[in-house]
């Protein structure tokens, strides 16, 4: 589907109702982090910002943290390459990480910082649009409609409506992206929620995950933030010796199936699920002479190299050597 006009108004009656539908849900009631509409008497700015809260991003998602410390956090857990916008690779992670440490400092009393990052977020995605990066550009509409959001929200914030109308403008909204960009907003949004891991936000996460892949069930990323989802969910419901459940194992799964080749985030995440269940049925039986081997390797083996093992054991599987 081609993307011919940006702008609701333009939208016809059944495209009106759908991007509606698929709006109403994240933004049933005024939040903490969007604009409250009924304090705004002027017909015309009330109009915009309602249009505004309807965005998606960081801020319409009203994601919120009581870390004090989660750009540490992000810094650590992604790591310096991983986070590195100057590189000609777009992934999931740099895009997602990056946003989080804006808002993070945006909402922690660094507005100058966070303009800073925002806008480097935004350079490096306007040199990814003249590369030749596949997975960027199949869903490219929908990681700029966010950025754009996100930018939207601060400039707001910092009363420069006259730009955020020129940006809105410029803007794709959900209902004219083909599915493989609203499929994008919806992992990116659960992969947001994931990563602030309030418990609150976890049904959520699973929620949109799962709707991205309805929309787009040929790209693997958003099987494995599915997986994660699920993962996430299971661990705070069941924290001691909960087993990873069978659409969680199909998940990620999935996720390595319709990947070209091997992703090492989806390989590992398939680890640690198959070394929970071996575990756990090692535990539960124990006296069966088939789990013997299974014995022997954690008699003998270190955690460390029981994860060796099976990762080579995996690759070995994929590989068909």
């Amino acid at each position: 589907m081609s993307i011919v006009d940006n702008h609701p108004e333009h939208l016809n009656d059944n495209a009106l109702v759908e991007y509606l539908d698929d709006t109403k849900s994240e933004v049933s009631s005024i939040r903490e982090n969007q604009i409250d509409v009924a304090t705004i008497k002027d017909p015309d700015m009330k109009k915009f910002v309602n249009k505004i809260n309807h965005l998606q991003c960081l801020f319409t998602w009203n994601v919120k943290t009581k870390n004090k410390n989660l750009i540490l956090h992000i810094q650590n857990k992604y790591g310096e390459y991983n986070l590195n916008i100057s590189s000609s690779e777009f992934t999931l992670e740099r895009f997602i990480g990056n946003l989080i440490i804006f808002h993070e400092l945006f909402h922690h009393g660094e507005p100058e910082l966070a303009q800073i990052k925002i806008l480097e977020i935004g350079k490096w995605l306007e040199e990814l649009d003249k590369g030749s990066d596949e997975f960027y550009l199949s869903i490219k509409p929908g990681v700029q409609h966010i950025m754009k959001a996100t930018f939207i929200h601060m400039l707001f914030a910092m009363n420069l409506t006259g730009e955020c109308k020129w940006l809105l403008d410029d803007i794709v909204l959900l209902p004219i992206m083909h599915s493989k960009s609203r499929a994008s907003i919806h992992a990116i949004h659960a992969a947001v929620l994931i990563e602030y891991g309030n418990p609150s936000y976890l049904k959520k996460a699973f929620e949109t995950a799962k709707k991205a892949c309805g929309l787009d069930p040929t790209t693997s990323h958003w099987f494995y933030i599915h997986s994660l989802a699920l993962t996430a969910q299971r661990q705070f419901l069941l924290p001691y010796k909960s087993v990873p459940a069978k659409n969680e194992i199909n998940a990620i799964n999935q996720a390595n199936i319709l990947f070209n080749g091997i992703n090492v985030l989806f390989k590992y995440h398939e680890i640690v699920l198959f070394r929970k269940t071996t575990v756990r049925s090692f535990y539960k039986n124990k006296n069966i002479k088939s789990f013997i081997k299974i014995i022997n390797i954690i008699k003998y083996v270190n955690l460390s190299g029981f994860i060796i093992y099976i990762f080579f054991y995996t690759y070995k599987i994929t590989f068909h050597v």
